[in-house]
């Protein structure tokens, strides 16, 4: 029989502003934090068109890389969910929750204008803000960017040279990818009926915004399929030609079933 080495690929902890940002709160007393993060409709990274993946909502694609983030502050087992938010058919969550009282608004988007990866914490005496939205990224305090020691190699050249060489690092731990998925379970229930009341409210619209409506659409059919943007346009678009055919009809659905499944029936 032959091993195999499973670990977490917290590419984020291999980030040397990251580390430094990291290191910086830990002496602090925290008051709150708060995170951006936003996907540009169109994107190209590394020379290739950068693309989402359909069959994941926006915040379990999202939170793993977050949560890495975190979990240099504070344990993520004492997390509480105070609320979600849902815009835009799932293309913008807002995130409220909380540890050890403080609080943490984490805000995603998915079609946004711009690309954007920032962290700000808030202490009683100061500002830091992180702006990792390209390498190597940018730590501010009260508005100062701050120097720090950076490596030439990429986090994710770091981080794949350490596993295929067998180094043994806590950054390849899966319990803090264990604790997001906790957080992650949380979440479940909350955003289905955030997006059924968003559908709902959507739907009595004269005008439904259709870019978000196929969004949605999107999602769901992906993700009860387990795949990816292999749904063409086109079968959306009919999809969403039937439902505003006859919204009265859909909003009967999503009372009776209290959920959207029928969106991915065959």
């Amino acid at each position: 029989f032959s091993s195999s080495r499973v670990s977490a690929a917290q590419v984020f902890l291999f980030s040397d502003c990251v580390k430094k940002f990291q290191q910086l709160i830990r002496k602090e007393e925290v008051v709150s934090i708060g995170f951006n993060w936003i996907d540009p409709k169109a994107e190209y990274r590394h020379g290739a068109q950068k693309k989402y993946d359909s069959s994941l909502i926006l915040y379990q694609d999202i939170l793993p890389h977050i949560g890495s983030i975190i979990s240099g502050f504070f344990d993520l087992r004492n997390i509480y969910l105070d609320k979600i938010i849902v815009e835009n058919g799932g293309s913008i969550i807002q995130i409220y929750i909380r540890i050890n009282e403080i609080k943490i608004n984490i805000f995603l988007q998915r079609l946004g204008e711009i690309r954007e990866r920032s962290c700000m914490v808030k202490c009683p005496n100061s500002n830091y803000r992180m702006d990792f939205s390209s390498e190597p990224g940018s730590i501010y305090l009260d508005g100062k960017e701050l120097e720090y020691r950076q490596e030439t190699k990429s986090p994710l050249t770091k981080m794949i040279s350490l596993f295929l060489a067998d180094r043994d690092d806590s950054r390849f731990d899966i319990t803090v990818f264990e604790q997001v998925l906790y957080l992650m379970d949380m979440l479940e229930k909350p955003y289905e009926t955030a997006i059924e009341n968003w559908w709902k409210e959507e739907l009595t619209k004269d005008s439904p915004n259709s870019k978000f409506l196929e969004y949605s659409i999107s999602e769901f059919i992906n993700r009860s399929r387990k795949i990816s943007n292999t749904i063409p346009r086109k079968v959306i678009q009919s999809e969403l030609e039937i439902i505003l055919r006859d919204k009265n009809l859909f909003l009967e659905k999503i009372e009776k079933e209290s959920n959207l499944n029928f969106l991915s029936e065959d």
